[in-house]
């Protein structure tokens, strides 16, 4: 920092006075701060010059001592500049930011770049004259990377639409082309005579009738998974008993475990109080759960539905005695799309995703215990109705 040399001026060597003493008070902290220190006089001339100014500006101290401080504005600001700093010489406030609060000034630097940066202002009056200084900081980096991260928010918000855009008209069109397969293959199997000669052909529409409902189910998997990430998942939430819903669950699996040769079993803890969701929902949850226990349960193994009530919340859980899941595994056991490497990759890797937001939807939280060759244990909790 190098004051500009003693003049005549009175107002003058009492500045550079006052300058002189903060200097040699504060001259270590003021030297190496990275931003830019500068302080004028009334006249708008420019008294003190950090490094940190040089820095910013490109100017050596040297270079801008006792010039106006418009040589570092862009010309379009100077007139708007000064005036801004006499209102403030005259408004009782000792300090402010400068600019509006949602915007910024600029700064010209000694190559002529503009630059965007944020101040504030302080003065200190001296034998009745201001010394006026300002604290700025070059906000480029700053502004570059918000730009940046509006463009990619802004692409990636165009995606999203155009996906589900495409989603929504394909899964018109496609819904309507299953359900017309779907409907054909149920006429066909209740037309066709049941005889030897028939075996083979019944057996091939069954095939496609399975198919088209895997197809169903992934359709509808998908737009499940659009609505959530929308936030438009439709919920209709009811007060419902806990044990109720583990009765509906277990009557619609009960068959399905025992053509697998599983034991499906049910715990539910007595006098437990209603939760306040939306049933139909909540019975996907189950359902994608219970769908997974018993395709990974060995034959002979059991698949327990429970219901306890657990600090204020009712948690329901679906254990089985499968093969676990590995511990590198479990952190991404709730991602869309993803599946273990040793899993069956019929399904799209949705069916726990959408588990997750339908829980969450409803104001729930869902977890999974799991250790390899043990089982695993994925559980619900939902808050308790209000009594």
């Amino acid at each position: 920092m190098t004051p500009i040399p003693p003049g005549d001026d009175e107002m003058t060597e009492r500045l550079l006075e006052s300058l002189r003493l903060s200097e040699a008070k504060f001259s270590g902290i003021i030297s190496i701060a990275s931003e830019a220190i500068i302080s004028v006089d009334e006249s708008q001339s420019i008294v003190l010059f950090n490094q940190g100014a040089e820095q910013i500006f490109g100017y050596l101290a040297d270079e801008v001592m006792g010039k106006p401080l418009d040589v570092l504005l862009p010309e379009e600001y100077h007139h708007t500049h000064r005036e801004e700093v006499r209102e403030f010489g005259r408004s009782p406030v000792m300090a402010r930011r400068m600019g509006d609060r949602d915007t910024h000034i600029m700064g010209r630097r000694k190559n002529g770049e503009i630059f965007p940066a944020e101040a504030s202002i302080s003065k200190q009056e001296i034998g009745g004259h201001w010394l006026f200084t300002a604290v700025l900081r070059d906000i480029s980096e700053r502004k570059r990377i918000e730009k940046e991260n509006a463009e990619l928010l802004e692409r990636a918000q165009d995606a999203a639409r155009t996906r589900d855009d495409v989603l929504r008209i394909v899964s018109h069109d496609l819904g309507n082309s299953l359900s017309g397969i779907l409907v054909t293959t149920r006429v066909l199997l209740r037309t066709l005579p049941e005889t030897p000669g028939n075996r083979d052909t019944r057996k091939r529409i069954e095939s496609i009738r399975h198919l088209t409902e895997q197809m169903q189910r992934l359709r509808q998997d998908l737009l499940d998974v659009a609505r959530i990430e929308a936030g438009h998942l439709s919920i209709v939430a009811e007060r419902h008993e806990p044990e109720a819903l583990v009765d509906s669950v277990f009557d619609d699996f009960e068959a399905l475990a025992q053509e697998s040769g599983l034991k499906l079993l049910r715990e539910v803890d007595p006098h437990l109080p209603q939760v306040v969701v939306d049933r139909e929902r909540i019975l996907q949850v189950f359902s994608n759960l219970v769908t997974n226990a018993i395709k990974f349960t060995p034959v002979g193994g059991a698949v327990t539905l429970g219901a306890h009530r657990v600090d204020g919340v009712v948690r329901f859980s679906v254990s089985d005695e499968g093969s676990g899941i590995p511990p590198e595994d479990l952190p991404h056991i709730f991602d869309r799309y993803w599946q273990a490497k040793s899993a069956n990759r019929a399904g799209a890797g949705l069916g726990l995703a959408i588990a997750k937001g339908l829980v969450e939807a409803q104001g729930g939280s869902i977890e999974v215990a799991s250790a390899v060759n043990e089982g695993s244990a994925f559980s619900f909790s939902l808050p308790a109705a209000p009594e």
